[in-house]
């Protein structure tokens, strides 16, 4: 039977003042008597963020067997139902693991979601960020629990064991700087920044002027075997991020507006803007004139590796990820920095974002690598290239699409289902034998399981979410009333 899931709100100075808490807030107390903006929703079985489920005493795990994550439920469903409790989704997927996850995912990961899926709404620039890479992330992880750093430490880097591998599908326009743009832009862009730091930055670029002792010091093991062109990536990088001044970087940066040419100049140029504004005193927005400028339109997608450095700027946006919490910051933030540990991880070669391959609706239809000013192996006919994205004059309409990044951990559907009609899956399969996630974001749909011993329906409306076990077969959806509904429908990847 399909089980409703119960978001983990996530309040952070980043968060948007509305738009989750319009989508998510109606019933819950959680999300709209909350103080301060409202940045993430997690649909989560990670071990130390877990969401719940709001259960029937009686429905697939007996009242003794529960584990520690229980509790009265206190939400408006739970106060109606005699009975219902609140579990723990890690403590319940533990109870019967190849019926609620499927035999595949069940003897992979284990008793375990290997997928954390959250909406995301980007009001104002969030961190500088680097995902670790897998070795890193258990070495970090153990060297921390020695230390005796406790798991919810604001200085703790390492909540996991696990790298992160992430997507991110927009379902409002978003923008971001992602990875590390090909070296003659870098250049151009730092180049128009009249002041010694940038101008140092493009030398070390440019000639492979040496470094300091310092900079050279935080290089990674790796770095040996490493070609040149990463090693001047890396040291024009850590030079920005490691410096402790207030250089005005706004001012620069404003100064600089009309000194560049190129479109992808001016797009990095504004990205740096917008993150100086909101950190006028920190020199890394610097890295963003060495960083790929991303907008996307609805349904537009990238993926995003271990090691990949990113910003998020502004925009609503599904992310999936690996089941992980790790994530190394250097910069454009409040939180904890940890600059050692992310130049640990951090790919230093120039890389065009990375689209996920994509099967489904034109509307959404997004695939290949991105290669210069062009996508390979792009799904449509006659489409145009978005600064990181490829997109239909058609994104607007409606469709189905599934974004695969090619990890095994996750997948997902994203699109809309028509009133009365029954939403096409691009690859019915990925509906069966998995472990699903169904968050509705708009308007309300019908989801319909068939398993032996009957047929269950239930209807979501804007905000609300379902988990679907593996065990109960193909799902179906359809779109409620006139208006029908968009979804997002969270899986494995195989």
């Amino acid at each position: 039977m399909m089980i409703p899931i119960l978001p983990v709100p996530k309040r952070y100075a980043w968060g948007s003042l509305d738009r989750l808490q319009t989508m998510f807030g109606d019933g819950d107390t959680s999300v709209t008597q909350g103080s301060g903006p409202l940045a993430e929703m997690w649909f989560s079985a990670h071990e130390q963020l877990p969401g719940g489920t709001p259960m029937a005493s009686d429905a697939l795990i007996r009242e003794e067997s529960c584990g520690q994550g229980e509790e009265k439920s206190r939400s408006a469903e739970g106060d109606r139902n005699i009975g219902v409790r609140r579990v723990a989704l890690p403590d319940l997927l533990k109870q019967n693991p190849e019926g609620l996850l499927g035999r595949v995912a069940s003897r992979q990961w284990g008793p375990m979601l290997p997928y954390l899926l959250k909406v995301i709404a980007v009001r104002e620039p969030l961190s500088l960020q680097v995902h670790p890479l897998d070795f890193e992330a258990r070495r970090g992880f153990h060297r921390e629990e020695d230390a005796g750093v406790p798991l919810q430490a604001p200085d703790r880097s390492f909540r996991d064991t696990r790298g992160k591998h992430e997507m991110v599908v927009a379902l409002e326009p978003f923008a971001a700087s992602v990875g590390f743009a090909p070296i003659a832009r870098q250049i151009r862009a730092l180049r128009s920044v009249t002041h010694p730091l940038p101008q140092r930055m493009a030398d070390i670029l440019e000639s492979g002027e040496p470094s300091t002792p310092r900079i050279d010091a935080m290089m990674p093991e790796s770095a040996r075997v490493w070609s040149q062109t990463a090693r001047r990536v890396f040291r024009a990088f850590a030079l920005a991020a490691s410096y402790g001044g207030d250089i005005g970087t706004v001012g620069l940066l404003d100064a600089a507006a009309g000194c560049v040419e190129g479109n992808a100049e001016r797009l990095m140029l504004s990205n740096a803007m917008r993150a100086a504004q909101s950190f006028p005193a920190d020199a890394s927005a610097l890295c963003l004139l060495m960083m790929n400028p991303v907008r996307l339109r609805k349904g537009e997608s990238i993926s995003i590796a271990p090691g990949t450095p990113h910003v998020y700027l502004h925009g609503l946006a599904a992310e999936i990820m690996t089941n992980s919490d790790n994530v190394l910051r250097a910069g454009l933030t409040v939180k904890y920095r940890d600059l050692p540990n992310l130049l640990r991880s951090l790919n230093a070669m120039p890389t065009p974002p990375a689209a996920p391959y994509v099967v489904g609706d034109r509307a959404f239809g997004i695939a290949g690598r991105l290669g210069g000013d062009r996508v390979v192996g792009g799904l449509l006919g006659g489409g145009r290239v978005v600064g990181g994205g490829y997109a239909d004059e058609g994104v607007e309409r409606a469709g189905m699409a599934l974004y695969h990044p090619c990890v095994d951990e996750f997948s997902l559907i994203y699109g809309h289902v028509d009133g009365g009609r029954v939403a096409e899956w691009p690859l019915p399969m990925l509906a069966q034998d998995r472990p699903r996630i169904v968050v509705c974001v708009k308007g309300a749909v019908q989801c319909r399981t068939e398993r032996p011993g009957g047929i269950t329906d239930a209807v979501l409306t804007c905000g609300k979410a379902m988990f679907v076990p593996a065990s109960d077969g193909l799902l179906r959806v359809v779109g409620y009333e006139k208006t029908g509904g968009d979804i997002l429908l969270a899986s494995t990847g195989i």
